[in-house]
């Protein structure tokens, strides 16, 4: 180990980063039992078909990311990079003009899809008509709470506070459960919309930034993006992925399958909650060490036994996963048996997610290329490996097969390249 990385204070930063992770993960895991219990309520009171056609409409979150040019993925390296070098007013300029712009976004989103929305009331389609009025809330909260807001708390070391905004939107999904109950997709409708605007409430008045004005510096904007583009690029590629796999489903195999696989998508929110914790936990602190001079081996060894830790969490709670799920459908969701093949395959590559957290080392040190390669690679197999097997007998359960073959080779090429920039910082060292 480096002397840099054996300082007085490492013991201190272990420590408190353990008591973060442990405060933050427990608000997600209290977030995770509410939202994973009220989406199985709220499946069960619908048909796949009914789902299918309120996931068709929602396919449009899965491509909104790329309006904000990374703009969110700049700020969440930026800021705790320039409060390591202790260079407060950089950080605090950066933060407006990334709220300006995520404020345009969010009202051209609720403009948008609300006119999307009154289109379709115009035509006589009241499910289209209900589906938008909801896209559009759940935009505007995308951009301006969680391409935001939720960046500030993290950033600003606020995982307590957001902890609880997490536990208690939680607890508004599962009321509105309740929503589904009496109306059904109108109910989907008014949960989402609703869900979105109260979680959008509760963080905008626990914000940590309250004194910053609503405007738009293009010089503070430009190095956000030149920053977080090729990040975006790299996380929305992955998203799209998903977003692409369950396209091709809806295109070959129709809304009810789309449905069914949708038993795998109420899931994984719930089963990101803790990679997703632990990583945005590790990337402001990692982004700090950086500010403060920490080398790329530094880096890696500081969050090599979280990852590590987290990787041995999750196989355990998907292995469980794995061998309860078809008792709990079958009890829950009896309309869902036939996809409860597909959504084992699928919850195995949450394994793989929480290990290609490791990710964040690329994002630091600004080699995200590297990761975009990795993700190109893990693509292109997943491609070719159902471009075959969709010119035979193809099923629902091809899907998460294939692309769990991809990320796999995904995640070993991200080894690899880690491997590569580690032995060109030692030879630089």
């Amino acid at each position: 180990m480096s002397e840099q990385a054996k300082t007085p204070s490492s013991k201190p930063v272990e420590s408190s980063l353990k008591r973060t992770i442990m405060v933050y993960a427990t608000g997600n895991g209290i977030a995770t039992v509410l939202n994973g219990l009220s989406g199985f309520l709220a499946v069960r009171l619908v048909l796949p078909e009914v789902l299918g056609t309120f996931q068709t409409i929602y396919l449009w979150m899965g491509y909104l990311l790329i309006a904000t040019l990374g703009v969110h993925d700049g700020l969440n390296r930026e800021i705790p990079f320039y409060l390591g070098q202790d260079n407060r007013n950089t950080a605090d300029d950066l933060a407006a003009s990334a709220q300006g712009y995520m404020l345009l976004l969010s009202l051209l989103s609720l403009l948008g899809f609300g006119g999307a929305a009154f289109y379709f009331y115009l035509q006589g389609d009241l499910p289209y008509t209900a589906g938008y009025a909801a896209l559009a809330m759940s935009a505007f909260q995308l951009f301006y709470q969680k391409s935001y807001l939720d960046v500030t708390y993290r950033t600003h070391g606020r995982f307590s506070r957001l902890s609880l905004i997490l536990s208690l939107t939680a607890a508004l999904n599962m009321l509105m459960v309740l929503a589904v109950w009496a109306y059904g997709y109108y109910g989907l409708c008014l949960r989402a919309g609703t869900v979105a605007l109260g979680a959008l409430a509760i963080t905008y008045v626990g914000r940590p930034l309250k004194g910053l004005r609503f405007r738009v510096s293009w010089n503070h904007l430009k190095q956000l993006i030149v920053i977080g583009a090729p990040i975006l690029i790299g996380l929305q590629l992955n998203a799209l992925w998903s977003t692409v796999n369950r396209t091709l489903i809806l295109s070959e195999l129709g809304e009810r399958s789309l449905g069914l696989f949708s038993l795998f998508g109420m899931m994984s929110p719930a089963l990101m909650l803790v990679p997703t914790a632990v990583a945005q936990v590790l990337y402001p602190k990692l982004s700090q060490l950086y500010g403060q001079g920490k080398n790329l081996s530094d880096l890696t060894r500081f969050m090599a036994k979280p990852i590590l830790a987290l990787v041995a969490f999750m196989a355990g709670g998907i292995a469980l996963l794995w061998f309860l799920l078809p008792y709990l459908v079958e009890f829950f969701l009896p309309n869902y048996t036939d996809g409860i093949e597909a959504a084992r395959w699928a919850v195995l590559d949450m394994v793989v997610f929480a290990a290609l957290q490791l990710r964040l080392l690329f994002f630091v040190v600004k080699k995200q290329g590297y990761y975009l390669f990795t993700i190109v690679f893990g693509m292109a197999v997943h491609g070719v490996l159902l471009l075959w097997a969709l010119g035979g007998q193809a099923t629902l359960e091809t899907f998460p097969q294939t692309m769990l073959v991809g990320r796999v080779a995904n995640l070993l090429l991200c080894l690899v390249m880690l491997a590569v920039l580690l032995r060109r910082d030692a030879r630089q060292g």
